[in-house]
């Protein structure tokens, strides 16, 4: 049976996509599965793959912190009639725009692959769960192997 079983990502690179559009299918696939299930987030590790996005690769830990508020603001439920605030995006209260679905309940539960450029202490706040794998030594140290990472 799969009434208890989870569905979830492996990590879905949050700076190189719209968190809009991330919040809103996060939250259509919670509500469909009657909320099991666990967003998993990346900053992303390829330099190559940032400016094809017009992303800057060396920013992608503050793009990855932004992008977690606004999921954050999308799944906030408005019980006076205002919509999100996040004037960046054109958004105030007043326009009263929203995401929908939100979801099951008061946020999708994220979990933090590798550390996404942040501290051990933001994820701990910010997430249920932090996915890491054991890696080579030549990987922790940062250095080139065969021309790639």
């Amino acid at each position: 049976m799969t009434e208890r079983a989870v569905l979830g990502t492996a990590a879905v690179v949050l700076p190189l996509r719209q968190p809009l559009l991330v919040a809103k299918s996060a939250a259509t696939v919670d509500v469909l599965s009657g909320g099991r299930f666990v967003l998993g987030l990346a900053s992303g590790d390829r330099p190559v793959e940032h400016p094809l996005f017009g992303e800057d690769f060396q920013g992608r830990g503050a793009t990855f912190r932004r992008g977690v508020e606004i999921l954050r603001a999308a799944w906030a439920r408005h019980t006076d009639g205002a919509g999100m605030e996040l004037p960046e995006l054109g958004l105030d209260a007043g326009r009263r725009l929203d995401v929908l679905p939100k979801p099951t309940g008061t946020s999708v539960p994220l979990a933090i692959a590798g550390h996404a450029q942040q501290s051990a202490e933001w994820i701990s706040r910010n997430a249920g769960a932090s996915l890491n794998y054991p890696r080579p030594r030549w990987v922790r140290k940062g250095s080139k192997r065969n021309g790639s990472f």
